[in-house]
């Protein structure tokens, strides 16, 4: 059972230190737990001591599955101690480290057969160290390959906030990656036999090209839950500013009907005598400020303006809108209210930290050139407050949740619409451009 002859025996601790190697890779995007100077020991005697105590057997390819398996649930145990992730994160870890590591292992031997470099590593035989292209081609390959991987990772993950991927799909990739990394591997080494080389050669290549796929299938699946999570993200955004919108409508309805009674009323005050006319001046003055001056032709579009000049003139802000909003009319309410409101909210947000009057602006311009609507917004912003652009849009440093998704509820619904969306950033002034082409219009 602990034959120091055995081929699984020393195979036992070089998959080992390999998958280690490939867990490495991951060091820029894990949380390290708290005391990982005792942690990571540990966890490295805990990982080599269970391949001490998985004893050999049989040499078979069922065996060296099960043992195989059960080495790689002992090195996620031993992760899940040095980092603060969720057991779904170190599951991807460990399967890409695994495939990593299988890559490696199939690059290796197939080099050894194409060179005709005599004994193998893996096999636990010492004379093999006598020959100094095997170590060589051991070195070299493991090298490439991980590299190599280091560069994906760090290419892949930079836009990807987390390695969270659906536990299903997660246990269906798990699958097939254990399948075509340990099973059919397994096989091949208890059914082929030593001098055949070409055969060798064929499943070597088979093994590389199958990894390489399922690495590409785990980033995909990474990919599509992050957009996923991205649209029922921006989709929970469009709810609410549905219901901001029904609610703002309603107060909106309120005030101006409030105001418009208080300003009859100030009417017939003004034919009574001892009145103030100082007074009822600026009384009439606020009331110009509720009553939405700002009729645009589209109620909708009323409405957010007139919620922004209420804003814009709490916060001495200047609000300049030339807007038909009749040109919208193609749109349903719901999304001109996500695609004007989150606009006019980014510019007020970009503006009010800025000292000086005369750039404290926000510019809106809605109208009709030919067949195209054309909607165009602009405002001032601090240079530290320069926008920072990911995927092709500006992100907000404020809001680390929802960073973005306004933007890309604008851009949702300019896609919806068939619409051209374009932003520029031209010194410290921002522009929004939107372009449509309704079917009525063309």
């Amino acid at each position: 059972m602990y034959d120091f002859n055995s081929l699984l025996f020393w195979y036992k601790f070089i998959f080992l230190t390999e998958l280690m190697f490939g867990y490495l890779l991951f060091l820029f995007r894990l949380r390290i737990r708290k005391g990982i100077f005792w942690r990571a020991p540990v966890a490295a005697l805990c990982c080599i001591a269970a391949g001490f105590a998985i004893p050999v057997v049989q040499e078979s390819s069922v065996y060296l599955s099960v043992m195989v398996i059960a080495l790689f649930v002992v090195t996620l145990c031993g992760v899940k101690l040095c980092v603060d992730e969720t057991w779904s994160t170190i599951l991807f870890v460990g399967m890409f480290a695994y495939t990593v590591q299988h890559i490696s292992y199939q690059t290796y031997t197939l080099f050894c057969n194409i060179l005709g470099v005599g004994g193998n590593i893996y096999t636990g035989n010492t004379d093999v160290f006598a020959e100094p292209l095997a170590v060589l081609i051991f070195i070299s390959s493991h090298v490439v390959v991980y590299v190599i991987a280091w560069a994906v990772l760090a290419y892949r993950l930079k836009k990807a906030d987390n390695m969270v991927i659906g536990r299903n799909r997660l246990i269906m990739l798990s699958i097939f990656i254990l399948l075509a990394d340990v099973i059919i591997n397994a096989v091949v080494v208890y059914s082929v036999k030593s001098t055949d080389k070409v055969v060798s050669n064929i499943f070597a290549v088979y093994n590389i090209l199958s990894c390489i796929f399922a690495l590409c299938v785990q980033f995909l699946m990474l990919n599509s839950e992050r957009y996923e999570n991205e649209l029922k993200i921006v989709e929970s955004l469009w709810r609410k500013d549905k219901h901001n919108y029904e609610m703002t409508k309603a107060s909106i309805e309120l005030i101006n009907t409030k105001c418009h009674d208080l300003r009859h009323r100030m009417r017939i005050a003004r034919n009574r005598p001892r009145i103030d006319e100082n007074e009822l001046e600026e009384i009439e003055k606020a009331i110009n400020i509720y009553e939405g001056n700002l009729k645009t032709g589209n109620e909708t579009l009323d409405i957010i303006l007139s919620e922004a000049s209420f804003f814009c003139h709490n916060n001495d802000i200047t609000l300049i809108c030339i807007a038909d909003g009749a040109q919208l009319d193609f749109m349903r309410s719901g999304d001109i209210y996500s695609l004007i409101q989150n606009g006019v909210h980014n510019a007020m947000n970009a503006v009010v930290p800025i000292k000086e009057k005369d750039r404290r602006i926000i510019r809106i311009m809605i109208r009709r050139t030919g067949n195209m609507v054309c909607v165009h917004m602009e405002n001032y912003f601090d240079a530290e407050q320069r926008p920072q652009f990911k995927d092709g849009l500006p992100v907000t440093k404020q809001d680390k949740l929802y960073h973005g998704f306004g933007m890309r509820s604008i851009q949702n619904v300019c896609k919806k619409y068939d619409g051209k969306l374009s932003i520029a950033v031209e010194d410290d002034i921002f522009n929004l451009d939107i372009v449509f082409a309704p079917a009525e219009t063309v």
